[in-house]
């Protein structure tokens, strides 16, 4: 589903396939479940609260268990996901 311009706010929000262009989103719960990513551009998040379920969240649950202190894995999952630079306003 696509929306423009429009503003959720106290909503719960499924994000898998979602695109949402120039939106507000304000105190809302963001719910991402494994599917489809969600395409947000040029949107204003506010106070947003972000879920991960299912597949989504076995994801996250693995990862940080390859990154945990004494795995093998660390420097994967270190190179997986570089920290991400930082936007000066």
């Amino acid at each position: 589903m696509k929306h423009t311009g429009r503003t959720f706010k106290g909503q719960a929000l499924r994000l898998d396939g979602v695109e949402l262009h120039g939106c507000t989103l304000d105190d809302c719960d963001l719910l991402y479940a494994g599917g489809l990513p969600p395409s947000i551009v040029d949107c204003t998040v506010r106070n947003c609260r972000f879920t991960f379920e299912g597949p989504a969240l076995n994801t996250l649950v693995l990862l940080k268990g390859m990154a945990a202190e004494g795995s093998a894995f660390q420097d994967f999952v270190r190179d997986l996901l570089p920290a991400a630079p930082r936007r000066m306003h």
